[in-house]
């Protein structure tokens, strides 16, 4: 099962619901009737249907004309909007509720000690998705929310992001301590595989960005990448928040899409 795909299609079909409703606002303050252009040999006539009545169009009226041209082209976009919005619920209401592959992969499944999440990948990524590391304990009493992968993680924003990880298959560390080449520690939000690029990568979420004090925590960590030659866009993904600008899911797919096959 494709979540990636799922939470795409829902999103999709948020935006084309939408979009539906403000072409059909535009099309009610247009004109009556239906522009329909010919050609004769050389020249290029307008005409204007209205009910039973069909009228030339001058040239001198080519304003009125872009106009009914628009409203023509919206009505199409219209009906091709409502094909995609039938074949994305029709996806959308078949979409299997429970993967069945998914849970014998669970902890706690009888088949999991036989199974790895990981086994389309290289042997490596195998044993590195599924080995021990050591973990940040710095406020481990703050780790209270509980992800499907089993990690206790700091916030839901973490959360949301963790699980959108393990729902796509991707090889990832949570809170992981990483001695970088320099010989300091550091401990990033997520250590992550990139399976489109067959490289290691690192997201840090920095979510109290219109704090102060947090942002000269985030400038040091930072410091600290790009003394490693660890550049933002190349292997560091970083996602921000503000109170008033909370993290959502399209930003995190976003990120996904980079990660993912």
């Amino acid at each position: 099962m494709n979540d990636l795909l799922f939470e795409e299609a829902n999103m999709l079909l948020a935006y084309l619901r939408n979009e539906y409703k403000r072409i059909e606002d535009e099309l009610s303050h247009m004109p009556s009737g239906r522009l329909t252009i010919a050609r004769s040999r050389r020249w290029t006539k307008w005409y204007l249907r209205d009910g039973e009545k069909t009228s030339y169009l001058p040239k001198s009226e080519s304003e009125f004309a872009s106009i009914m041209a628009r409203k023509r082209f919206l009505e199409a976009k219209l009906q091709d909007i409502k094909c995609e919005i039938r074949a994305l619920t029709s996806y959308i209401q078949k979409h299997p509720t429970i993967c069945t592959s998914c849970q014998m992969l669970e902890q706690g499944s009888l088949y999991a000690s036989f199974l790895s999440r990981f086994s389309n990948y290289p042997t490596e990524v195998q044993q590195w998705a599924t080995a021990d590391y050591p973990q940040n304990d710095f406020h481990s009493e703050s780790k209270k929310f509980k992800s499907i992968s089993g990690n206790l993680v700091r916030s839901k924003s973490e959360l949301m992001i963790d699980e959108a990880l393990y729902r796509n298959g991707i090889p990832f560390h949570y809170d992981e301590i990483v001695t970088l080449p320099d010989n300091s520690t550091i401990a990033p939000d997520f250590h992550v595989y990139n399976l489109r690029k067959q490289r290691y990568q690192y997201w840090e979420h920095n979510g109290m960005m219109d704090h102060p004090d947090y942002i000269g925590r985030f400038q040091k960590k930072i410091a600290t990448y790009t003394r490693n030659h660890i550049l933002p866009g190349i292997d560091l993904i970083m996602t921000f928040e503000t109170q008033n600008q909370p993290l959502d899911s399209e930003n995190i797919l976003q990120k996904i899409r980079l990660l993912a096959t």
